[in-house]
């Protein structure tokens, strides 16, 4: 396990850029972020130094080519490879 935070960003549409703000302020180096529902619609404002990831059953949503798209079993291991994850909603 990393030491490090794996954020799931699932706010609404109208506070997304709100959270997102919040957001970079408590990013560090290794973290990652799992973009989630009415969220995806501001992916693109997401830090792309950081690894970016969408649900494959929402990537329908997605209006630019930033996240990876995963499944979710690659969402329960991601979650298992950090020692800390954090929803902003």
């Amino acid at each position: 396990m990393q030491s490090s935070t794996l954020f799931l960003v699932q706010s609404s549409y109208a506070n997304t850029e709100k959270q997102l703000q919040r957001l970079n302020a408590l990013l560090q180096t290794d973290d990652a972020i799992v973009i989630m529902g009415e969220a995806i619609l501001h992916a693109h404002l997401i830090p792309t130094t950081h690894k970016v990831y969408v649900l494959d059953s929402e990537k329908q949503l997605l209006t630019t080519d930033i996240p990876q798209v995963i499944d979710y079993a690659t969402f329960a291991a991601l979650t298992l490879q950090h020692s800390k994850v954090i929803r902003i909603a």
